[in-house]
């Protein structure tokens, strides 16, 4: 939580510190509470893939959340970036994780 405003979003913004030196911060939400009420929609919707009964962070439809979708030969292949922040590194020499 930015108790004190310091980021522009108000006292109540949740931010999550990132890259391995934790010099960014990356907004979540404007709110605990939004950022929850975001998730339980996406939840009770089937926006994310489940995988023996667990809740996966990748969403079920690709092309909901600027993934793709192709055919190769009779296959169909989805897929989705998700940006890993808490391994990527910032400043002079920036390097950046993503898992599909």
């Amino acid at each position: 939580m930015d108790a004190e405003g310091a980021f522009g979003r108000g006292t109540n913004a949740l931010l999550m510190w990132a890259g391995g030196d934790k010099s960014k911060a990356l907004l979540l939400s404007d709110s605990l509470l939004g950022y929850l009420e975001r998730y339980v929609e996406r939840v009770e919707s089937n926006f994310y893939s489940t995988l023996k009964g667990r809740i996966e962070g990748f969403p079920r439809v690709p092309a909901s959340f600027n993934g793709s979708t192709t055919v190769t030969k009779g296959v169909c292949i989805e897929a989705v970036a998700k940006y890993i922040h808490f391994c990527s590194r910032f400043g002079p020499e920036p390097l950046y994780y993503f898992a599909y």
